[in-house]
């Protein structure tokens, strides 16, 4: 295969949409599938992975978790979770697979879903990677599937059609699909039509759409999911409960035994409401902040790693030996060397410790006084 070498920093929404990419703040872009088509050496960050340039040396990456694989057959019309033995048998048996979180074995796509959740306002960790694996042939799939997040469908090798369902309305009765050549002139349809990706096109699917594709030759697909994009509800939910659980009052389980009226704990809620409400007003936009607080080792404070799953933690007067987790000693010891940092830091570095488990782990540092929110 024929590849134009590129830096993964090339690599951003505008290569995946090109001109589309301008309406991606706008609330119509959320309205329907785009197909965006367009020469596969634009997906070089992509391709130039050597994994991601056949189906069977992206077999052979495959690291045999448990729950990130599934082989289909509509004609025995069956789906099992395959061992690594059986992929290789199953795919040229004409099962489709099906591969997840292809950034945990393939290092190369963890910067690439970094530089999505930069350009999507993302959180760390909300965008994963998934792979689509079809044998020689076509094959349809044996049901209509619904997607539930936005996802991003590169196609690297073959040519797979995709219907999607034009009784299937997302916001309103707005527009359904619209169709980019990757120039300026581009096609906007309120029906939704079928249409072939060829190598280097990427079809973008909002949540909920409902959709069909089928393999019209041996095909490699390589999806980014958006994983739970924020909202403001959810944004509002969670720094609700970040500050209730701060007020000891608030945060005292409830069994029953407690005698403190309703109407005391009532008029404190709402007091709390009002402040939190107040705060909101206060910031402005700047509230919709995706990236917590750096954070850093507490002063005094010095770290050694014992064992894989202890540390030893010395202070001015005092010393104690702590058993921790994996991630949290090589969190610490990694701190200790470093000033202030947040999560991406974390992932950034120390390679293998998943975003979601980083932040997880900062977390529990905090509240065990270990960690401490930086100036």
């Amino acid at each position: 295969m024929t590849t134009t070498r590129s830096s993964n920093l090339e690599f951003c929404l505008h290569t995946l949409l090109g001109d589309a990419a301008s309406g991606w703040e706008t609330s119509a872009f959320c309205e329907g599938a785009i197909a965006v088509r367009g020469s596969l050496s634009r997906l070089a960050a992509l391709v130039d992975i050597p994994q991601l340039r056949s189906a069977a040396a992206l077999i052979a990456a495959w690291d045999g978790a448990s729950d990130t694989a599934l082989a289909s057959s509509a004609k025995l019309q069956c789906a099992i979770p395959p061992t690594r033995d059986q992929m290789q048998i199953l795919f040229e048996s004409d099962f489709d697979l099906e591969l997840y979180g292809l950034e945990r074995f393939l290092p190369a796509l963890r910067p690439l879903c970094r530089v999505l959740e930069d350009d999507l306002g993302l959180r760390l960790g909300r965008v994963s990677t998934h792979a689509f694996l079809t044998f020689q042939g076509g094959h349809q799939w044996p049901c209509s599937r619904l997607e539930r997040s936005f996802s991003f469908n590169c196609q690297l090798q073959g040519t797979r059609a995709w219907r999607i369902d034009r009784l299937n309305p997302v916001r309103g009765n707005g527009k359904r699909v619209r169709t980019h050549d990757g120039g300026p002139a581009s096609v906007t349809t309120t029906a939704c039509e079928s249409f072939v990706a060829q190598p280097g096109s990427v079809v973008v699917l909002p949540p909920n759409a409902i959709h069909e594709t089928w393999a019209e030759t041996a095909s490699l697909a390589i999806a980014f999911a958006v994983d739970s994009p924020d909202t403001v509800a959810r944004l509002v939910s969670a720094r609700v409960r970040e500050h209730f659980q701060t007020v000891d009052e608030l945060r005292a389980p409830r069994l029953g035994a407690h005698h403190v009226s309703w109407t005391s704990e009532v008029s404190l809620v709402a007091a709390e409401l009002r402040g939190i409400a107040r705060s909101i007003e206060r910031d402005g936009a700047s509230w919709w902040s995706r990236e917590r607080a750096q954070v850093r080792l507490c002063p005094g404070l010095s770290v050694e790693a014992v064992t894989k799953t202890a540390v030893t933690v010395r202070s001015a007067s005092d010393m104690r030996t702590l058993a921790l987790d994996t991630t949290s000693v090589a969190l610490l010891c990694w701190a200790s060397m470093r000033e202030a940092f947040d999560a991406r830091d974390v992932v950034r570095e120390l390679i293998g410790i998943d975003p979601v488990a980083a932040d997880e782990c900062i977390q529990r540092l905090l509240y065990s006084g270990l960690l401490e929110k930086a100036p």
